[in-house]
């Protein structure tokens, strides 16, 4: 299934926001990222890159989202990360972005 990218129309509760981590907490990102536990991860100063055969996602410390699929390539800036281990899925949004980036 292809990553989605929409608008932001998120009607979450407050209490499902504390498992969003802000851009800025860098440190909690990568440590989040890091259970992800994709084949290819690489880490800098400024960014994450998660690589798998086909497809690839990079989380920028400024915010900066660039996600590959065989079919589409998306550029974005987002606020917060949210992974969900049970769904295979990592989100990054802000107030009018949705990409949600699912394990190949």
């Amino acid at each position: 299934m292809a990553p989605e990218f929409t608008p932001a129309d998120d009607q979450r509760s407050e209490d499902a926001d504390a498992d969003r981590i802000p851009i800025e907490e860098w440190d909690r990102v990568v440590a989040a990222v890091e259970q992800f536990d994709a084949p290819g991860m690489r880490e800098t100063v400024d960014e994450l890159c998660l690589e798998f055969d086909r497809a690839s996602l990079t989380i920028g410390r400024d915010g900066t989202v660039e996600g590959t699929m065989p079919l589409h390539t998306t550029a974005a800036t987002a606020e917060w990360i949210e992974l969900d281990p049970e769904a295979d899925t990592i989100t990054v949004g802000g107030p009018e972005l949705r990409y949600t980036f699912r394990r190949p």
